[in-house]
């Protein structure tokens, strides 16, 4: 293990030397014997010659004031490190932060505790490498983990749901007899670029000749929807406000969906997590439940 070349106590000497005028007044700053001090002093100045005598007076070598402001802008960065609140990093994708975390930050927070700072972040890395690479403390997202290396718990089902514009009700949906499947085929469909359509609907074998528009993400979805441009499947979670606000009509389709749950993941080897994690499910709970 590497370790330091000179003590941290030999270090603190260097630093009182600078800070007085007087081997007296630096056994006074660091609370020691004067005797005991001239002999830690010679010491430090045959080993390493960061001190010497001038004129019947020990004062610092050039190398020494040099070690000596280090140990100054140490100790400062200890005092912030010390005194700075506890800091939780959070990853996940900009749509979940947009509709769940943010809307609900007082109860996350409170589930961590008022002392704690929170940092949010939408990765430019995957999940898993930003979890395994030290970036992230934790990870809410919509699948479990690959990596065996990472912790994960399913907080609540995913749901989700066929969306289409409100204008779309009564010109093509007006009739409960309405076949969805044949009316869907004819109509443009807004295509999510990391999601195969196949998954949920199994009938729909090649969802790129549909797609009228592509997004590489969910939020964009929805809004190339309400705007008309096509139909869609969403998590309910993001489009929730929406359809409350007449926005969007929430097609009743019969999805084909496998296990689907809102994860939340951790590194297995950060035990300080552990506690943590419980907490932190708890405030996701009470956050998609409301």
């Amino acid at each position: 293990m590497t370790t330091f070349k000179i003590s941290p106590d030999d270090c603190l000497v260097l630093k009182a030397f600078r800070d007085s005028s007087s081997l007296r007044e630096a056994a006074k700053l660091l609370n020691v014997d004067p005797a005991g001090l001239t002999r830690k002093v010679q010491s430090i100045s045959a080993e390493h010659g960061l001190i010497q005598k001038v004129q019947n007076k020990w004062k610092l070598t050039s190398r020494g004031l040099e070690l000596a402001t280090w140990v100054e802008n140490c100790i400062q960065g200890q005092n912030k490190v010390i005194e700075s609140k506890n800091s939780v990093r959070i990853a996940t994708s900009n749509w979940f932060a947009l509709n769940v975390i943010y809307p609900n930050i007082k109860v996350i927070k409170h589930s961590f505790g008022e002392e704690t700072k929170l940092n949010f972040q939408i990765p430019e890395k995957s999940f898993e490498q930003s979890l395994l690479e030290g970036e992230a403390d934790f990870v809410i997202c919509c699948h479990p983990p690959e990596s065996p290396e990472i912790a994960h718990k399913k907080i609540i089902p995913e749901e989700w749901v066929v969306i289409a514009p409100i204008s779309w009700k009564k010109k093509y949906f007006t009739s409960r007899s309405t076949n969805l499947y044949k009316t869907l085929k004819t109509l443009p469909y807004v295509h999510h670029t990391q999601m195969n359509m196949n998954s949920f609907l199994s009938e729909f074998d090649d969802d790129q000749k549909m797609s009228s528009l592509s997004c590489d993400n969910l939020a964009g979805v929805k809004e190339i929807v309400i705007n008309g441009f096509g139909w869609s499947i969403v998590p309910k979670i993001l489009v929730s406000n929406a359809l409350n606000e007449k926005k969007l009509i929430d097609l009743p389709y019969n999805l084909n969906l496998k296990d689907r749950h809102v994860n939340l993941w951790w590194s297995r080897n950060r035990y300080n997590l552990r506690i943590l994690s419980s907490r932190f499910q708890a405030g996701l709970k009470q956050a998609l439940y409301e």
